[in-house]
């Protein structure tokens, strides 16, 4: 997996290259390719958490997305909120949260009329960008404002998980869980033991099935309940749930320690 990772990594590099040279010749022509390869690039460095590294390409293509930015097509528009977005979460995970801030709401502007217009298309950029910005409130402890956003999130991606379970099976176990953890925040745990343990239910199926795609969710679901049952003073249910979230994150660390050193 870390051989795979690597040559994805080259292969993005390498995708960027092409497309630079390309974007210089005819700007008109393969901007949308040039910034969608500068993004893709950066996330993978952001999920090996490097961060500093993705910012300079996140900021080069929204530059590239923007003075492109075509609002007659469907797909330019998504680009456009999605690099807004991308940028953003940077930003946050930077502890840039002021510059944060603008972009997530823009984000969430540009989905939002989506969604209103065309619900079956937009539902899942229109509940990320809810998402976005809930998590943007809760990381600087603006809890009381995370929580509606969190939750408009949580009746969309439900709506669609009970249409569509496969396709909606991990947007909507994360808005459980995101709803929960800023219940637990604001000591709810009552409110918020059920959506947790509905959340870990659903990921518990997925990491059976993948580990590799579910571990990361699943511990946090696993990590969350805990504490939710630590504060409701069931001691030897927690710890029997971070003992198994521990096993998880050790077996990962082991077949990739740059992804799991962290956790």
């Amino acid at each position: 997996t870390a051989y795979r990772r690597q040559r994805q990594m080259c292969i993005r590099d390498r995708a960027v290259e092409v497309c630079r040279k390309a974007y210089k010749s005819s700007p008109s022509r393969w901007a949308d390719s040039y910034g969608r390869s500068l993004n893709s690039l950066a996330h993978s460095l952001n999920s090996l958490g490097r961060p500093d590294e993705a910012l300079p390409l996140e900021e080069e293509a929204l530059s590239i997305v923007r003075e492109h930015y075509d609002t007659s097509s469907t797909f330019a528009v998504r680009d456009y909120a999605t690099s807004l977005a991308n940028l953003a979460l940077t930003y946050d995970d930077l502890g840039r949260h002021d510059e944060a801030y603008p972009l997530l709401k823009e984000a969430l502007s540009i989905r939002r009329e989506g969604y209103e217009s065309w619900p079956e298309v937009w539902a899942e950029d229109y509940a990320v960008g809810l998402s976005n910005l809930a998590g943007h409130f809760r990381n600087i402890e603006c809890f009381y404002e995370a929580l509606p956003l969190f939750k408009e999130a949580l009746t969309i991606s439900k709506e669609g998980y009970r249409d569509s379970p496969d396709r909606w099976a991990e947007s909507y176990s994360a808005s459980l869980n995101s709803v929960a953890s800023v219940l637990a925040l604001l000591k709810r745990p009552e409110e918020a033991l059920p959506l947790q343990e509905e959340s870990v239910s659903i990921r518990r199926k997925g990491y059976e099935s993948s580990p590799g795609r579910w571990g990361k969710g699943y511990v946090r679901s696993l990590g969350n309940l805990a504490a939710i049952l630590s504060r409701m003073r069931r001691a030897d249910e927690a710890l029997s749930l971070r003992e198994e979230a521990i096993s998880i994150c050790r077996l990962g660390y082991e077949t990739s320690p740059e992804l799991w050193i962290n956790d």
